[in-house]
């Protein structure tokens, strides 16, 4: 099919963060490459994490979401939210788009989320456009029942297509693995504006000394916390002079206590360093010898694995989900499916042990980034919901 007659309706919420943003981010200008007509949609007061994409995200719908938290009644009562919010602005929605764009001159009209809390809106306007809902799933979520049961429903429902975001998200929730469009980077190294070694300047860390680099946001299900006590007990690292940056917004403030604690106990604020949000993530990525992607449980994907991997930077993770396809153990950084404190700790250890090879892992991951660029995924997303 001609991509000219494609739309793409990308849904977001005002507060997405994290990969959410960042795949958008990188895969709408290549969706426009490829010839599709673009269009993106902000549920929330204000363009909010996406204020710096306002073209792309020319409409926004004052709206608020609602998470799905555990238990059968809060499932059904968010769910229930909604579906009205669904039906309240869907309408809105749809008019916006048939007054400002020539809607019939498209022959397939996709709309993409990829939070389970905006499908009923995704699945509203592909009624309402004789379209198609996408849900571009990117989270695990508990084995229970009641999830289940709803992911079978959804997987079930006319005019609804679930996509996953990597062959373990996949198999989780039961699909094709065939069914699978990664999040998509743009791994063309971007200009720095810091040198490495000015960055070390700055937080007084000697050229000798190994630097282990945390990117993402301070939160729980990240476990920050897990990896800083892991890090600070381990007498090998310290032995070495080691150091852990951690880059990324607090988004739970008992996180960032425990972290602010931990550092007190040990007596560590020479070796540990927290810098909050950076703009140009590349210049950290060129002063870390060792990437850490920690979490309490599964991940989805990991885009943060993939930057440092085309940056050249060896990689350790959790074992959990995403990771577990992404990196090949021993080749572009280490895996451990043990994630508590002395799991990780384990994991450091073992990565400081293979210093000699962390040049050779960080080449052979730029190899494995390419797999993953930003043009390949959006061509696959174009053939799997379009052709």
């Amino acid at each position: 099919m001609d991509k000219k007659s494609v739309l793409l309706i990308r849904i977001v919420g005002a507060n997405d963060d994290g990969g959410i943003r960042q795949s958008e981010r990188q895969l709408i200008p290549e969706f426009r490459k490829c010839g599709a007509k673009v269009v993106g949609i902000v549920v929330g007061s204000s363009l909010g994490n996406f204020a710096d994409q306002a073209e792309d995200f020319p409409i926004v719908v004052d709206a608020i979401e609602r998470r799905y938290q555990n238990g059968v009644i809060n499932k059904m009562s968010a769910y229930l939210h909604n579906k009205r919010v669904a039906n309240r602005i869907a309408g809105e929605i749809s008019e916006r788009l048939m007054r400002e764009l020539n809607i019939t001159q498209y022959a397939r009209i996709i709309i993409n989320v990829r939070k389970v809390t905006l499908v009923a809106l995704a699945h509203k306007l592909a009624i309402e456009l004789n379209g198609q809902a996408v849900l571009h799933i990117g989270r695990f979520t508990h084995n229970t029942l009641i999830n289940r049961l709803y992911y079978g429903w959804l997987k079930q429902r006319p005019r609804l297509t679930l996509i996953a975001n990597s062959r373990p998200t996949a198999r989780h929730y039961g699909l094709s693995e065939k069914a699978v469009v990664y999040p998509g980077l743009d791994i063309t190294q971007r200009p720095q504006q810091k040198s490495a070694q000015q960055l070390r300047n700055e937080l007084k860390i000697s050229a000798t000394s190994p630097v282990f680099l945390y990117l993402a946001r301070l939160s729980l299900a990240k476990a920050p916390d897990v990896l800083l006590e892991a890090f600070l007990s381990s007498a090998p690292l310290v032995a070495a002079d080691a150091h852990i940056v951690f880059v990324g917004p607090v988004q739970d403030d008992e996180v960032n206590q425990r972290l602010v604690a931990l550092i007190g106990e040990y007596r560590a604020s020479a070796r540990v360093h927290v810098v909050g949000r950076q703009a140009n993530v590349s210049d950290w990525y060129s002063m870390a010898n060792v990437f850490v992607n920690s979490n309490r449980g599964y991940e989805g994907f990991g885009i943060s694995i993939i930057e440092a991997m085309a940056c050249g930077v060896p990689v350790l993770s959790s074992a959990l989900g995403g990771p577990s396809e992404t990196i090949e153990d021993g080749r572009v950084g280490w895996l451990t499916a043990d994630l508590s404190r002395n799991g990780y700790q384990r994991a450091l250890e073992r990565a400081l042990n293979d210093r000699d090879k962390w040049s050779q892992m960080g080449e052979a991951g730029r190899v494995c980034a390419r797999k993953y660029s930003a043009d390949q995924q959006a061509r696959q997303y174009l053939a799997l919901v379009v052709d």
